[in-house]
């Protein structure tokens, strides 16, 4: 991607060059449009970020819940396993 100064997309941006192009070329009333444009686009993405937060956090919880009823299922396991070794060798 090339190094545009005016793409505000890239690490290389440059707030005043594009403040001053966007007031060249658009004047006042563009430059409020754009700013409206941008605040409209960062709460879309502000909410977008809280969505994913939130979807990571639930299957964190999840996944914690299902291991630990994993654990409880293996020391389960674990005690029946104990007993049915000292069965087998008190029958042998």
């Amino acid at each position: 991607r090339v190094r545009n100064p005016l793409d505000i997309d890239t690490a290389a941006f440059d707030s005043k060059k594009y403040l001053k192009k966007l007031l060249v070329d658009k004047g006042v009333a563009g430059l409020l449009e754009a700013d409206n444009e941008l605040v409209t686009e960062i709460r879309h993405i502000d909410g977008d970020m809280k969505t994913m937060v939130y979807e990571n956090y639930s299957k964190f919880i999840s996944a914690t819940e299902t291991i630990r009823k994993m654990k409880e299922d293996a020391d389960y396991m674990d005690a029946e396993m104990e007993k049915l070794t000292k069965r087998v060798n008190e029958i042998s």
